[in-house]
């Protein structure tokens, strides 16, 4: 009958410590549903090392290294992340097991040995030993989900001290449950106030590292949000540079004019035709070359074509539009200016070099396809999500690396829009699907 309620109590506390890892942590979708093998595995495992009487040292190690390795496989979150809560989850594990032992010997002058060896005593505080901890992982997920930055140096030094701390934690932890074995009242208060002011003293770091980390992490975004204005400033300012163009152009139309009319009247007819030439080649170099009917679509488009055709690239554009398009023109110039340079970035690897782009309505909804011919070299992270391949020039650290795929992802998922990437040995798309108005059909 123990034996049934130990387990059952080992099952909990491992469901416990699941619970806290998906909410503090990233969890991997794909794999999610063997958390549950993970979890009654991991709980046989401890079971029969409780059976074995194995020392606790060697479990509590033995526990954070089995967590650290559940972390990794199910988690997408950083090394660092999942190894501080992992030792916060332990430290939690610690103080609930030393509290819920010492109540019945302090409060109720209970003997140790018959609290630690089993019978209802023991059950009774086992409860308050999960109720303890369950509390502290509730309180500490209520928080919220944090990323923690910081450099390769302080995270070496916090494992070290984390390590070195939960060691000196369960020694002092064996020692105090000796002194009340043998009497020792005088040491068991001595060895208590050793293991409340160290621990103390790791909460202290434990925060300060956790708010270090937070505002770091903070100041990434911020200057990752930066680093996007930017980007879609200087993408906005490249169609006014186009309308200026236009409107320049339209101004000189009649000069122009005048000028063939009194070459052709002269019988200058090569002169005439040098000029027209001239002419030509001037309006070839201006952006605004497209027209679907929505300015800030030709612009980009027209814009992002023409550096793609500077540099040999090929490019072919198939563009209908509705009436009204569900996205605000900052969106649209970022949205198509970060698909037509990883386009570009991608084709300036392959041999042969042709963009094509596809804008129309399809059942109600705004089609976005963009194709590129590819080398086939991709890179991708543990979830298979697609990562930059750019080399960092000039910007921050490379922090400019993924930003555009980023942003796409987050305009399309802001309007509750669909995007699907495929990335094939010589061809690589971006399909987007994003709702329009209601009220909208296909044309």
């Amino acid at each position: 009958m123990w034996n049934i309620w130990e387990f059952l109590i080992i099952l909990f506390e491992s469901f416990l410590f699941f619970l806290f890892m998906n909410r503090k942590l990233d969890p991997k979708k794909r794999i999610f549903k063997w958390q549950w093998c993970a979890w009654l595995l991991f709980s046989i495992i401890l079971f029969f090392l409780n059976q074995m009487k194995v020392s606790i040292f060697y479990t509590v190690f033995y526990g954070i290294i089995v967590h650290f390795l559940i972390t990794m496989i199910f988690t997408n979150s950083s090394l660092f992340s999942q190894f501080f809560y992992v030792i916060l989850y332990s430290i939690y594990a610690l103080l609930a097991d030393v509290v819920s032992a010492m109540l019945p010997v302090v409060l109720f002058h209970e003997n140790i040995n018959r609290v630690l060896s089993g019978g209802w005593v023991r059950a009774v505080f086992t409860l308050v030993y999960l109720i303890l901890l369950g509390l502290l992982i509730g309180l500490t997920i209520m928080i919220g989900k944090q990323n923690i930055c910081l450099q390769t140096k302080e995270k070496l030094i916090f494992i070290g001290i984390a390590l070195l701390c939960v060691a000196i934690e369960q020694i002092d932890m064996i020692a105090v449950v000796r002194a009340l074995q043998q009497s020792r009242d005088n040491d068991f208060f001595m060895l208590v106030t050793i293991f409340v002011f160290v621990l103390f003293l790791f909460m202290i770091m434990l925060l300060f590292i956790y708010n270090l980390g937070v505002e770091r992490e903070k100041n990434n975004k911020l200057l990752e949000e930066n680093l996007l204005s930017h980007m879609e400033s200087q993408q906005y300012e490249q169609i006014l540079a186009s309308v200026k163009e236009l409107r320049i152009m339209k101004h000189d139309v009649k000069n122009h004019l005048d000028v063939l009319q009194t070459l052709l009247e002269g019988n200058h007819t090569g002169q005439a035709v040098d000029y027209m030439r001239q002419i030509t080649a001037d309006l070839n170099k201006v952006h605004y070359t497209l027209s679907s009917g929505n300015t800030t679509v030709d612009c980009i488009v027209s814009n992002k074509q023409s550096m793609a055709e500077n540099v040999g690239i090929l490019t072919e554009n198939i563009i209908y539009l509705p009436e009204e398009i569900p996205l605000s023109d900052v969106e649209i110039c970022s949205l198509l200016g970060n698909l037509y340079d990883n386009a570009i970035e991608g084709c300036m690897r392959a041999e042969s070099k042709r963009i094509w782009l596809y804008m129309k309505p399809f059942h109600n909804m705004l089609s976005i396809k963009i194709v590129n011919t590819s080398d086939g070299g991709y890179r991708s992270d543990s979830e298979n999500e697609l990562l930059s391949t750019k080399a960092g020039k000039g910007n921050q650290n490379g922090m400019e690396h993924g930003i555009g795929l980023k942003r796409i992802r987050e305009i399309v998922e802001r309007h509750f829009g669909i995007m699907e990437i495929l990335p094939e040995k010589e061809m690589f798309s971006v399909n987007i699907l994003i709702p329009l108005h209601q009220g909208e059909q296909q044309t």
